[in-house]
């Protein structure tokens, strides 16, 4: 036989930092005040985006109102889940959002976002917004 092999154990170790104390002289320094305790945001989740705008909300100097849904996308979006026979909750479900985002855009609270919209176009079958669609919108009869 061959004596190419090596049967010698390998152990991996975590290397120890100077930086891990004790749990008594942890609590010895809450006890006197010298940690500070800072709370993490979304630690340990998995949560990439906190909210709808905040890049925008953050570059602002001055508290400003955000742009909304304008009246006209809102008659629109309803008119067009109507015509599909769709619910709140059903066209919510087929796009993969909440309803109740589906309720905000509907209302015309929501700060618009161009995902949302694709995905509502692509799911009602028709265009919400752009040059081809009417600036009135459309009665539906039935």
């Amino acid at each position: 036989m061959a004596d190419y092999q090596d049967w010698k154990e390998v152990v991996f170790t975590k290397k120890k930092t100077g930086s891990q104390k004790s749990a008594a002289s942890l609590n010895d320094a809450k006890r006197s005040g010298d940690t500070l305790a800072v709370k993490k945001f979304a630690a340990g989740s998995n949560k990439q985006k906190v909210g709808g705008d905040v890049r925008r909300l953050d570059a602002a100097e001055e508290a400003e109102k955000l742009p909304t849904i304008s009246r006209d996308l809102r008659i629109r979006i309803q008119q067009a889940r109507a015509a599909k026979g769709m619910t709140q909750k059903e066209l919510a479900t087929k796009i993969n959002l909440k309803a109740t985002i589906v309720q905000s855009y509907e209302n015309g609270k929501a700060v618009p976002s161009n995902d949302v919209l694709n995905k509502m176009e692509r799911a009602l079958g028709c265009k919400l917004r752009g040059k081809n669609v009417p600036k009135k919108p459309v009665q539906i009869t039935k």
